[in-house]
């Protein structure tokens, strides 16, 4: 190796040109979530202090011990512990500190390296404490390091290996950042397309995200702007709002939609789950059922397969009116030309039919005809969103064949419509009024729960009084002429008048029952006199 001044000082610049790229490399990824720090970041610390500092091999300890509490990394000569870590606050140095005073052997020096660089002060004074419980001298002027940190001890070490940690990077660089940088782009490329699938502006991109509009940066809208704000969390939400797999939208699977695999209209029991959650969640829902242009009436040999290719596709899938507008929700694609899916799907299209006469859950649907490769594309990385908006489906009737006259008849096949009437129709019905019972009962627990801890957090009234709620609370109010109090989530409180506090009270009783975020109006009674609580705000459902 060529150990001339030139010859190093060009190592040390590309050491720390890798070192920067990495540092911002780290800071990515903490920031989006998108894969685990801590597995990457362990042992390429350990081989760059090992090539760096002078203080021999590291060895990562969490490749014996899992979790390994306190240090990560371990001298060859077991002096010196370190700690590798993507928080930079000094509640981490607490915390490490602490499980360090509880290993049973100790290293007599303690490093934390941390990767997305340390403040500029941690206060020793907050820390003594911790440091004199671990047994060791620690000081976070010195002993709390950051990639730079490791830069200036090469730099100060002689006998560095420079080169070879900066072929360890660069190695380490080239294996995962082309793997990350695909899934990076491919994340905020995916959540584009679906807000713009649904026509989404400005001011819906920031609602959902959860940005405040005078702080939204001007390229939210792109996916370089974007994908900084995408946590895993907001991932979630939007797969969750927009009906699309979170899988898909992360970039780790690449099908939108199940093909000829698991559908959830196929038996009874799934059927009326399906239908008491939609009807839960939406309220209103239009299902259609799909097949390709080429196919004979669907609704004719229902109790026998017809001549021709077993792969024949067939789409379900329903639309719904969510917060942002219209939603679409794929249910999968079957083969047609397997007898028992396609009874499944007139089955249910009729299930349907029976539900709307009803008037159970103001369900709808109709038969479509489509050309195949669209039915194909709708479970590729094709939004049915996208495929709906310029797209007049050739519809189907099935009024001759399917209709009632106090049972329901399919023409011609009276087998078929003694198993519908006598069998899956009775089954999807009771099933499906035995989950909403259950789900109503869940969400009145649920507002009692939710109700109970808030008014615990409320102060109690003074001694002598009582409190009063709700309407109750608005009639004294206003035969006594006196203001109420209402209390929210965030702590905030205010006085209202008796008209307000009614039209607050009659809104909630409309909301929406999976919202149990609701304020309380009330008033503290005394036997001479009437006077508001004190401010005290507590989020819960009314009662």
């Amino acid at each position: 190796m060529n150990h001339t001044a030139d010859s190093r000082n060009t190592q040390l610049d590309r050491l720390a040109l890798a070192l920067a790229v990495f540092k911002h490399y780290v800071e990515i990824k903490n920031y989006a979530q998108l894969l685990d720090n801590n597995r990457l970041a362990e042992s390429l610390i350990a081989d760059l202090m090992s090539c760096l500092i002078g203080r021999g091999k590291f060895k990562n300890l969490n490749e014996e011990t899992p979790n390994h509490p306190a240090i990560d990394l371990l001298s060859e000569d077991g002096t010196l512990g370190v700690q590798v870590t993507t928080t930079r606050t000094p509640d981490k140095v607490r915390k490490t500190l602490e499980k360090f005073a509880a290993l049973p052997v100790k290293p007599q020096r303690l490093f934390l390296v941390m990767l997305c660089g340390r403040r500029e002060n941690y206060p020793i004074a907050s820390l003594a404490e911790h440091i004199r419980r671990a047994g060791i001298q620690f000081d976070p002027r010195t002993d709390i390091l950051d990639l730079e940190s490791l830069y200036r001890m090469a730099q100060a070490n002689d006998q560095a290996r420079i080169e070879e940690a900066v072929q360890r990077l660069e190695e380490e660089m080239g294996q995962r950042a082309l793997a990350l940088l695909g899934d990076f782009n491919k994340n905020a490329d995916r959540v584009l397309q679906v807000l713009h699938a649904h026509d989404l502006r400005r001011s819906e991109f920031n609602e959902i995200l959860g940005i405040d509009p005078t702080q939204a940066p001007t390229d939210i809208t792109t996916a370089h702007g974007l994908q900084p704000w995408l946590t895993p969390g907001i991932c979630t939400a939007i797969a969750d709002q927009f009906n699309v797999p979170v899988g898909w939208l992360n970039g780790t699977d690449d099908r939108i939609g199940d093909y000829y695999n698991s559908s959830s209209w196929r038996t009874t029991g799934d059927v009326a789950g399906l239908l008491s959650n939609v009807a839960e969640r939406y309220g209103h829902a239009h299902f259609c059922i799909v097949i390709p242009d080429g196919l004979d009436n669907p609704f004719e040999h229902l109790e026998h397969t017809p001549q021709g290719a077993w792969d024949v596709p067939f789409l379900v899938f329903y639309k719904a009116r969510g917060t942002y507008g219209d939603v679409y929700a794929h249910l999968g694609v079957q083969p047609w030309n397997t007898l028992h899916h396609r009874q499944a799907a007139v089955f249910l299209s009729t299930a349907l039919r029976d539900f709307s006469r009803q008037g159970f859950g103001h369900f709808s649907v109709t038969w479509e005809q489509w050309p195949q490769d669209d039915i194909l594309a709708s479970c590729t990385d094709i939004l049915l969103a996208e495929l709906m908006q310029h797209r007049t489906g050739l519809p189907l009737e099935g009024q001759d064949c399917i209709h009632f006259d106090g049972r329901w008849q399919f023409t011609g096949q009276p087998s078929l419509t003694s198993r519908f009437n006598d069998d899956y129709l009775p089954s999807v019905l009771h099933g499906f009024q035995h989950l909403q019972q259950l789900q109503h009962r869940c969400r009145v627990l649920q507002q009692h729960v939710d109700t109970q801890a808030a008014w615990r957090a409320i102060a109690s009234p003074a001694p002598g009084a009582k409190r009063i709620d709700g309407y109750q609370a608005c009639d004294i109010a206003q035969l006594c002429q006196a203001p109420l109090r209402c209390a929210d989530a965030q702590g905030n409180e205010c006085e209202l008048s008796v008209d307000q506090a009614r039209a607050l009270i009659d809104e909630q009783l409309e909301m929406a029952a999976a919202d149990p975020r609701k304020r309380f109006i009330f008033l503290d009674l005394h036997v001479d006199r009437l006077q508001s609580s004190r401010p005290i705000a507590q989020s819960s459902n009314y009662r």
